[in-house]
């Protein structure tokens, strides 16, 4: 489990620290001049010429058009510049030019194929988030309506008409989950959710969670719950964005979770350093190929349509990333006799933390 822990954060650093670095124009061009360095130290028995698509890649992908044909002629000049600085000798003499001017063209092409896969993909993210927007509003009048009209009804003379209300409350409560995971997938994604640590109790965290997906447990018949080794203990955490967590992850385990089982949630302390939130189902398990990837956006709908899970995996998505940004760590595995267990470990507010 450590070495997954390792490889995990090294490759979040990477993750965030890849981005940084290319959104400097210099950074790439100096890539483009180490490639040239490295391709005329090593002469022409070594070919460089699939290192110079590095810094075409990364302009394309964080940076405008104009410094896409920039780089790409950049690349091109360097290119040819070491031909000419080489020994290899040549039958043609304008066969150096010829190939530099071919080596410009698939630059170019590659370049500009890249920015606008870039382009059409930043579009695409702002209309989904628009469109997902603009649903919070009528939600928003749907619940209050519901639970306008669920005040006014006697659930004793009217329990059909009671419970259709009730569990269209829990559909909307569903829905506006799904709405804030996606809007702030996105933001986290940019690294632009701000995060509010403060102090937290651990007991009334696994409270809060409980009481908030306790109508949709009960519609279900499953019970939750808690084992909390000590209500007193305390963790370092964003209070509204490690609920939406718990409440994500038990909302999951409710959702495979057969009729009549339960679903424990567990607290206890990892040594000094961290307090660990393990929710327990009775459902069917993740599928061992699937076990390393149910973190990974959209994974969950392979899953569906192999029959093994429900969902769209934003949830566990948007779990992984806020995780993560508050200096965690998440994981799951399977219950050897059934069901899965997601573990979630956050730093105890009595350790001193890193900086950093």
């Amino acid at each position: 489990m450590k070495s997954a822990d390792r490889f995990n954060k090294t490759q979040s650093m990477a993750a965030k620290a890849l981005p940084a670095l290319a959104k400097h124009q210099w950074v790439c061009f100096l890539v483009a001049a180490l490639v040239g360095v490295a391709d005329y130290l090593t002469g022409p028995d070594l070919s460089f010429g699939v290192f110079y698509l590095i810094p075409i890649a990364l302009v394309a992908w964080w940076h405008s058009s104009r410094v896409v044909s920039i780089i790409a002629l950049f690349c091109a000049a360097i290119w040819l510049s070491v031909d000419l600085a080489s020994i290899r000798h040549y039958a043609q003499p304008m066969a150096p030019y010829w190939n530099g001017l071919t080596r410009l063209l698939i630059f170019w092409g590659l370049g500009f194929a890249l920015y606008r896969i870039r382009h059409l993909q930043l579009r695409q993210m702002d209309l989904i988030n628009y469109i997902v927007h603009d649903l919070r509003n009528p939600l928003m009048a749907l619940t209050t309506n519901l639970e306008s009209i669920k005040g006014d009804i006697n659930k004793d003379r009217s329990p059909d008409v009671w419970e259709g209300v009730e569990r269209g409350l829990i559909a909307s409560k569903r829905m506006k989950t799904l709405i804030n995971s996606i809007l702030d997938l996105a933001r986290m994604e940019d690294g632009k959710m701000p995060l509010d640590i403060s102090t937290l109790s651990a007991g009334d965290m696994v409270d809060q969670a409980i009481l908030e997906t306790s109508v949709y447990a009960t519609s279900k018949n499953i019970q939750v719950l808690p084992t909390v080794a000590a209500p007193s203990d305390l963790v370092q955490a964003d209070p509204t964005i490690t609920h939406r967590v718990l409440v994500n992850l038990l909302t999951n385990a409710i959702n495979v979770s057969p009729k009549g089982s339960r679903i424990i949630l567990n607290v206890d302390k990892a040594g000094a350093r961290e307090i660990v939130f393990a929710v327990t189902d009775q459902g069917p398990g993740v599928p061992k190929d699937y076990i390393t990837r149910v973190f990974d956006k959209f994974v969950q709908v392979q899953l569906s349509k192999a029959g093994k899970s429900t969902g769209s995996g934003l949830g566990l998505a948007f779990c992984k990333l806020a995780v993560c940004a508050q200096k965690g760590r998440i994981w799951i595995e399977n219950v050897p006799n059934k069901g899965a267990r997601v573990l979630v470990a956050l730093p105890a507010a009595d350790f001193p933390q890193e900086k950093g």
